[in-house]
């Protein structure tokens, strides 16, 4: 299973074997309680509960003590979904709750994982997917989350605009006034007029900052600075 440093790990495509695991599933509409049940039961897990509010979750958890939860974002009460989590982890600290959600926003899986799921999954994953990352969220230590393939490609995609972000703000004025020049078009002997410095100064100078920002060429560069907001378009 690939995993990122900052510890999402994106589903497996093995099979568990063991006793069928048992499923809470929480959401508020019906039909996807209903399908969400008639999914699981076919992979041979088996549903212990179906509530329609976060707090019904809660109590069910209570009583059944389920092996994961399937626990829907948006829910009432207040449709906060998420309130469930802390209170489920401090019944049980070693709880596997997966949230499940109709998009794949990237501020509500990282919400979702700092309050401690261990999964994360868009409603629109197939039925394979769900399955996977339920099966692999109960063996997932506590700290890390699985997520379906969309997931992860969305929070990976995120996690490298971040480490690019963290590196630009250590790029010196000289070398964002070097990424201006390169916005505007000049070319490396252009630059070395502008600079005052030699061409293998100039070209010396495009590879370090090439290497900052983690690009191999001037057009990545430029890509990368636009996206960053560190650079002005022309004529502005």
């Amino acid at each position: 299973m690939p995993t990122t440093t900052s510890g999402y790990t994106e589903m497996s495509t093995g099979m568990r074997s063991g006793p069928p695991l048992t499923i809470l599933i929480a959401d508020d509409h019906s039909v996807v309680r209903e399908g969400l049940a008639a999914m699981v039961t076919r992979s041979g897990m088996r549903v212990v509960g179906n509530v329609e509010t976060w707090t019904a979750c809660v109590d069910a958890f209570k009583d059944v003590h389920p092996d994961v939860v399937l626990l829907d974002v948006n829910m009432p009460p207040a449709n906060d979904g998420l309130a469930a989590l802390p209170l489920i982890l401090e019944l049980d600290k070693n709880a596997c709750v997966v949230v499940l959600s109709a998009s794949a926003d990237p501020a509500v899986v990282q919400q979702s994982i700092d309050l401690g799921a261990r999964g994360f999954i868009a409603k629109l994953a197939s039925p394979a997917e769900i399955e996977s990352v339920i099966a692999d969220a109960y063996v997932t230590e506590t700290g890390s989350a699985v997520f379906d393939r969309r997931t992860a490609t969305i929070m990976y995609s995120q996690q490298r605009n971040k480490n690019a972000a963290q590196e630009s703000r250590a790029l010196t004025d000289n070398e964002l006034e070097l990424l201006q020049i390169l916005r505007n078009g000049s070319s490396v002997v252009e630059l070395s007029k502008i600079r005052n410095i030699s061409r293998s100064s100039a070209n010396r100078s495009l590879t370090a900052l090439y290497k900052k920002l983690g690009v191999a060429t001037r057009n990545e560069a430029v890509v990368r600075a636009d996206r960053l907001g560190l650079v002005r378009a022309t004529g502005e």
